[in-house]
């Protein structure tokens, strides 16, 4: 006897009509849809899917594996109701308030979902702009006046023929011609977008995946790139073709119903009730700054000062927003130049993992339009221009790695600076004028100009511009240098990683599944948080705690401020500036962040002294006692000094001879003042490019 299979009957257009009218009825959306109706600029009708599953269960079951049949029978519905004055008006039902049941991952989506309906979550990657597409073509034949109405799908279609038994001429195509009337066809707007998995749902090295999407009607033109987004529709397939026709594959894409735009700058992650108890509890603890640090990229040696400071950037300051409209970015931007292995990109990765939003790219491989945004020209947009997000747009909200940022181009780094105090990225190309999003902190990595340290001093040696550098509230100057006692310790810490490795990997290929590594011994006795509960750690605090300076942290900082203010001095004829301003907003920021880590509603003394700390280290570690000016105009104490001592002695030999000074006596006075021939070539190159004197003749130089 063969055993049956009950397939399950779709419900009849009828009943879901029926089903329909008593909805309206019951929630009294009757006068809505008139009103909707009347309003020639709303075309949709918003219903809330838990309002629907309470009220008509049939319709919101029905929903999930037949949606364009129900959305169709609600479209008919209100047809009803419209009246035929009203036949030709379309009204879209779009629901809100989807349970989390529908969410489906991008990478999930198989051809069970086909024809279903299902919700997605992503960044937004591209953006088309909006175009009218063809829904209802109405067709003149151009031999009797017959028209002829076509509904549209993807394909554009014309009629074979002027239909007989219509009332038309009975004409192929071939002796007659059709004109698009465009005043009587249906037109509606349409935009393409293409998403991508957030990189918060990613684990490991998995690239994310994308999906195409289609914003019809009235929600067309409202996302851009850069968005989070929650978005629900029907997910369709479109047949692929190639040079001999069709194909047996097919490519999927997203119909979308409606959409939910996330606007939180850190994206919430799953906390659980006992998760929350757990950060609280570390929160409260009196060593959790070194906790922290611990937690860090726990196989990297020491770097205490510089692990602190990137814990800081993690939890960031507060962003606000002045009387004025003047906003005030609460991320911090830290700058790590170091010799040749001190861990750098180890660090970046792995706080572009941790980051509840990080993006890692390298600044060797990267362009201006990777990093912020470009207009580009490719088969998303079908022949048209297409928005697409670089790394700091993808980034917003979040963490964005650089590595290698001194391997950049300065054309490529120059579109940086509006992206790192303002935090917008501005694109005007191609007939597309846009202004994106890029609030995200920027941990940046670079090597020495020379590759490594030398004699001369730090701020000689980094290879970036100093209108680029000056945006870092923090930088760092790793130095590798021979310390036997240092060097022993961390070579014991690197080599007992590698044996716990060794171990690992022996359990998991030779025991077959007896052995567990949960049986190894730690490490070391260094206690630190699981990575996944300082992501939740994180993402609470920036979401939950928006700390307010006391006016006893006010006061400190104020006094630090002040204090090293009045240590400016004349140098060689030249004022030196310990800091600035904008000096003072990085240490507001830090104080806020380390208020965060304790989830304390005020910034306390004890705050303010932290960021403190930290900014005497980044002052020690780059300046070298030459102020921050030094970072401000890339010229170090020295530099400077060198630059007046060659001015004044043209100036002097020129006074005397009336023709200038010859770069032999130069060299010889300079000399006296202690400086070698090649000192005085590069400073005489950049007092040329820097327009302080100019060469009449050849090796002869006038002060201007």
């Amino acid at each position: 006897m063969e055993e049956t299979v009950e397939i399950a009957k779709s419900p009849s257009t009828e009943d879901l009509i029926e089903d329909w009218m008593d909805y309206f009825e019951l929630k009294g959306l009757i006068g809505e849809i008139n009103d909707i109706a009347s309003i020639p600029t709303r075309n949709s009708l918003y219903i809330s899917y838990m309002d629907l599953f309470s009220l008509k269960e049939s319709i919101a079951r029905a929903l999930r594996e037949h949606p364009r049949l129900v959305l169709r029978a609600g479209e008919l519905a209100i047809r009803k109701i419209l009246g035929p004055e009203e036949a030709g008006r379309r009204i879209n039902i779009r629901f809100t308030d989807l349970p989390s049941e529908f969410i489906v991952n991008i990478r999930d989506l198989r051809s069970v979902h086909l024809d279903t309906l299902v919700m997605v979550e992503g960044l937004v990657r591209k953006a088309t702009d909006v175009k009218p597409r063809l829904r209802k073509g109405v067709f003149i034949c151009q031999r009797c006046g017959h028209e002829i109405e076509i509904e549209m799908d993807y394909q554009y279609r014309e009629p074979l023929e002027c239909p007989e038994e219509e009332g038309g001429c009975g004409r192929k195509a071939s002796s007659t011609k059709f004109e698009l009337d465009m005043k009587k066809s249906t037109f509606v707007d349409v935009q393409k977008i293409e998403i991508q998995e957030s990189p918060e749902s990613l684990t490991g090295g998995d690239q994310p995946k994308r999906l195409s999407l289609y914003f019809y009607d009235d929600i067309a033109g409202k996302v851009f790139p850069g968005d989070q987004v929650k978005i629900w529709g029907i997910l369709r397939a479109r047949q692929k073709r190639d040079a001999y026709g069709k194909l047996p594959l097919f490519d999927i894409y997203l119909e979308v119903n409606n959409y939910d735009k996330r606007e939180k700058s850190y994206l919430e992650l799953e906390i659980t009730e006992e998760d929350e108890i757990e950060i609280r509890k570390y929160a409260k603890r009196m060593d959790i700054y070194q906790l922290l640090i611990n937690s860090l990229s726990p196989s990297i040696y020491g770097m205490e000062a510089e692990k602190l400071s990137l814990i800081l950037q993690l939890f960031g300051g507060v962003e606000k927003n002045l009387p004025d409209g003047t906003r005030v970015r609460g991320d911090i931007h830290v700058l790590l130049v170091g010799d040749p292995g001190t861990a750098k990109s180890q660090l970046l990765r792995y706080i572009a993992d941790l980051a509840p939003r990080g993006i890692y790219t390298s600044g060797k491989s990267s362009s201006a339009a990777g990093l912020t945004a470009a207009v580009v020209k490719d088969e998303f947009g079908e022949g048209n221009f297409t928005l697409e997000a670089g790394a700091l747009v993808l980034a917003d909200g979040g963490i964005a790695c650089i590595d290698e940022i001194d391997k950049m181009s300065d054309v490529d780094r120059s579109v940086m600076h509006t992206a790192m105090e303002q935090q917008v990225v501005a694109l005007s190309k191609a007939g597309i004028q846009a202004t994106l999003r890029a609030r995200c902190s920027i941990l940046a990595a670079a090597n020495p100009k020379f590759g490594r340290f030398g004699e001369r001093e730090i701020v000689d040696q980094i290879n970036i511009p100093p209108v680029l550098l000056s945006r870092f509230d923090i930088i760092f100057a790793i130095r590798d240098l021979p310390n036997p006692d240092l060097d022993r310790r961390k070579a014991v810490h690197i080599l007992n990683h590698h044996q716990w490795g060794e171990k690992k990997r022996k359990i998991e290929m030779t025991t077959k599944g007896r052995g567990k590594v949960e049986d190894l011994e730690e490490i070391e006795e260094k206690e630190f948080i699981p990575p996944e509960l300082l992501r939740k750690y994180v993402s609470y605090a920036r979401q939950n705690i928006f700390p307010v300076l006391t006016e006893e942290a006010k006061d400190k900082i104020i006094d630090y401020f002040l204090t090293l203010r009045s240590r400016s001095h004349e140098e060689g004829g030249m004022k030196i500036i310990p800091i600035t301003t904008r000096q003072l907003e990085a240490i507001i920021r830090l104080a806020e962040a380390s208020a965060r880590i304790r989830l304390s509603e005020e910034v306390t003394v004890e705050d303010a002294d932290r960021a403190i700390k930290v900014f005497n280290r980044y002052l020690d570690s780059i300046t070298e006692g030459g102020g921050i000016d030094a970072i401000y105009t890339g010229r170090s104490l020295a530099k400077r000094e060198r630059l007046q001592v060659i001015l004044k002695i043209i100036s002097e030999l020129d006074s005397i001879t009336g023709e200038g000074a010859s770069i032999e006596a130069i060299t010889d006075r300079a000399k006296e003042e202690g400086l070698t021939r090649d000192e005085v070539g590069d400073v005489i190159k950049q007092l040329l490019t820097s327009g302080y004197i100019y060469e009449p003749r050849h090796n002869v130089f006038k002060t201007l």
